[in-house]
């Protein structure tokens, strides 16, 4: 999901960049995803409780993807990434006013 909101806060519409995040992860190696998850824990100091319990779930996360070849694709298959969606509200709200006809 990070990558959803980094593409959100580029100023991307919400389907488009829903759509950027499912295909990063789909086709990301394991190399990549730890790459990633080492710049979020970063970004996690051990503040607050919430925090500290993102970082312990990258961490988790991290130590799985170690164990797996780097160049390997573990979340290519459609059952890690399809079902996520979301709805772009302030676009259902523009299409539902009236035309003025």
């Amino acid at each position: 999901m990070g990558k959803f909101y980094d593409h959100l806060r580029s100023g991307e519409p919400v389907g488009p960049a829903l759509r950027h995040a499912q295909l990063w992860l789909r086709s990301a190696t394991a190399g990549d995803l730890l790459s990633y998850i080492q710049s979020l824990l970063k970004e996690y100091p051990r503040l607050s409780l919430s925090e500290w319990r993102q970082r312990r779930a990258l961490l988790r996360l991290r130590r799985g993807l170690r164990s797996i070849d780097a160049a390997e694709t573990p979340y290519q298959h459609p059952y890690n990434w399809a079902a996520f969606y979301a709805l772009d509200l302030e676009s259902l709200n523009e299409e539902a006013k009236p035309t003025g006809d």
